[in-house]
């Protein structure tokens, strides 16, 4: 299975697990996709595919573990880890 997140395109992962072949984020837009739990794999992981496209992966809990993470030819794609670390 592959899951694309289109031109406007949210997608969200709260808990569970998702196995997937790829995933393309920003595919001729812009797209976002936020993992706030659950597990993610994927095969391949791409940010902004596709001329002037923008890409957004934030992850602030969960686990993911793609094969390949790549990133487009706009160089404005952000991948976003958001984890806060327990004071010692």
């Amino acid at each position: 299975m592959d899951i694309t997140v289109w031109a406007t395109g949210v997608c969200t992962i709260e808990g569970g697990l998702l196995d997937i072949s790829s995933i393309r984020i920003g595919e001729d837009g812009t797209g976002h996709f936020t993992q706030t739990g659950g597990t993610l794999e994927a095969g391949g992981i791409t940010l902004g595919y596709g001329d002037g496209s923008f890409g957004t992966y934030e992850i602030s809990g969960g686990t993911l573990t793609p094969s390949a993470f790549r990133f487009g030819s706009n160089r404005f794609n952000i991948f976003k880890p958001n984890f806060r670390y327990p004071e010692p």
